[in-house]
């Protein structure tokens, strides 16, 4: 932006401050996507239960962020008893879930 480029920003969170570090952001509301996993899994688990979340690439911003909103509306009588994960690849979810599964073959949910 300092140098005259016009940025619009696709995924992530906060880098800066639109306007000034970027001109936009276009991607999704990925606490709003967090929340809605939450209300997901208490609809669906409504007696309890234990899930495991598939991960991205390490360092990621998005994942953290997600999880802390999810928690917001994620009931309290359902525990995430693993995270699994070290690249957006279908290979790398592939055997992230196979490590859950074999930790925790009765998990109740999987988050991916």
């Amino acid at each position: 932006m300092e140098q005259g480029s016009l940025v619009v920003t696709w995924a992530g969170t906060a880098v800066g401050e639109p306007g000034v570090d970027y001109l936009t952001y276009s991607g999704p509301d990925w606490c709003a996507v967090g929340r809605a996993w939450g209300t997901q899994f208490g609809e669906e688990l409504p007696d309890g239960g234990e899930i495991g979340i598939l991960l991205g690439a390490p360092g990621n911003t998005i994942d953290p962020a997600q999880e802390e909103c999810m928690l917001e509306t994620l009931p309290d009588n359902i525990e995430i008893v693993a995270r699994q994960g070290n690249a957006w690849s279908r290979e790398s979810y592939l055997a992230a879930t196979s490590a859950i599964l074999a930790e925790h073959p009765d998990i109740d949910g999987i988050l991916g």
